[in-house]
């Protein structure tokens, strides 16, 4: 799905990318705050709702009075929050884990923009599209508990960079610890403009890949909504060529 809809913003972009358009080419910093909710599948290991901040800056390209193609650049601190157990040689020898998991990304936004003119000067603008996020970095902390028959042997805090790649480690034997180092989401927002530059709104973003590199049948992916505030700027003007 995702690549239908990469696929569908280029064309029309390069359709319509000389025509004469009413909207300026804009720019947009902006800040996000969220909620991180996991969906998992096939796995003993809970996962908890954790917060989310991005910020970053868009790029507005008008295709038509109404549309724009955005492109942009972000950075995106998200966690993830864990808790799991493992059994080993028999139920009597268990050891339970819990841990956060901080995620580092740069974003790559790549959208089709909806404005909708208010009175006043007030408008609806919302964007829908891909987002391609690269994992720059990622680290794990948290603690562990030995158990035998239901008595605590052992407690070990541990801290570690997670492996992060586009393939799993020669030797990864089913370790979930190490991450994908590509995330494509789909995203979707609608924010209102109040002001002649001011905007607040609503995000949802979809991690379509499972946040580990490694194959197996278990897999975690994010779903991200919150708030989002925005300032939207003119980025020039053409000059008009003397008669």
């Amino acid at each position: 799905m995702y690549k239908l809809l990469f696929s569908l913003l280029v064309l029309l972009f390069f359709h319509a990318y000389d025509r004469a358009v009413a909207q300026e080419r804009s720019i947009e910093p902006f800040v996000r705050t969220g909620i991180v909710i996991p969906t998992v599948r096939f796995t003993n290991a809970q996962f908890f709702p954790t917060p989310s901040i991005s910020g970053g800056c868009n790029y507005y390209i008008p295709v038509s009075k109404s549309f724009s193609v955005k492109f942009g650049l972000s950075y995106e601190w998200q966690q993830m929050h864990f808790n799991g157990q493992s059994l080993f040689d028999s139920a009597s020898y268990t050891t339970l884990a819990n841990g956060l998991i901080n995620l580092h990304y740069i974003a790559l936004p790549l959208q089709l923009s909806y404005v909708i003119e208010l009175a006043d000067g007030k408008a609806l603008r919302t964007s829908l599209g891909m987002s391609y996020g690269f994992l720059m970095y990622a680290q794990t902390k948290g603690k562990s508990q030995d158990f035998i028959n239901g008595q605590q042997q052992a407690e070990t805090n541990f801290h570690y960079a997670n492996y992060v790649g586009m393939t799993p480690s020669k030797n990864y034997r089913d370790d979930r610890t190490e991450l994908s180092g590509f995330a494509p989401a789909v995203y979707m927002d609608i924010k209102y403009q109040f002001r002649p530059k001011w905007l607040v709104g609503f995000f949802y973003r979809y991690n379509i890949n499972d946040v580990s590199v490694n194959p197996g049948k278990s897999n975690v992916r994010m779903h991200t909504a919150g708030a989002v505030f925005s300032l939207y700027l003119p980025a020039w003007k053409k000059q008009k060529q003397a008669e």
